[in-house]
């Protein structure tokens, strides 16, 4: 069995990955056009699962699912190194 891993991240202008410590990034998907913010969905759909740390569960929320096209819902992973995490939201399948 082969195992591919795919890495995606936003990063800003000035090479930071957040706006700040527990500071929620939701705000920077406002500049993607539609033809991104597809894009990032079609990568989601073609994949077995998606994983976060534990702080952008705690600061954003994310939903983590395939919206903006057709495809499946990827298996949500999140890690954390200090307590729990629980994503709130709940898929729609």
């Amino acid at each position: 069995m082969q195992i591919e891993v795919t890495t995606l991240s936003e990063v800003t202008i000035d090479g930071k990955l957040s706006l700040g410590r527990k500071a929620s990034s939701k705000g920077l998907f406002d500049f993607y056009g539609d033809d991104l913010r597809e894009w990032f969905h079609r990568q989601r759909a073609q994949h077995d699962a998606i994983m976060v740390g534990a702080q952008t569960v705690r600061n954003d929320d994310p939903e983590l699912t395939v919206r903006y096209t057709e495809g499946k819902n990827p298996l949500r992973i999140v890690t954390a190194s200090e307590g729990p995490a629980t994503l709130k939201r709940t898929p729609v399948e």
